[in-house]
């Protein structure tokens, strides 16, 4: 059986899209340690993007802007 692609998309509020994507195989199992692993690669990257604009905040004192705009997952 052919493999499956899990895709998740961050577009971010300037535009700039990042994906990620993770095949599977063609099982539930399999389907959830993708999103898993999907899930373990976000949170790895919003975590960075707080501490990045927590350290702008920190530095100029403005507020806290949302820097992504949506998260969207596609089996």
């Amino acid at each position: 059986m052919a493999a499956i692609t899990v895709i998740a998309e961050l577009k971010f509020r300037n535009g700039q899209r990042q994906n990620f994507s993770v095949e599977v195989k063609n099982d539930l199992c399999s389907l959830a340690n993708g999103i898993n692993e999907l899930k373990v690669n976000v949170s790895q990257l919003l975590t960075e993007v707080v501490e990045e604009e927590k350290a702008r905040r920190d530095c100029g004192g403005g507020k806290l802007p949302a820097a992504i705009n949506y998260l969207f997952v596609r089996v």
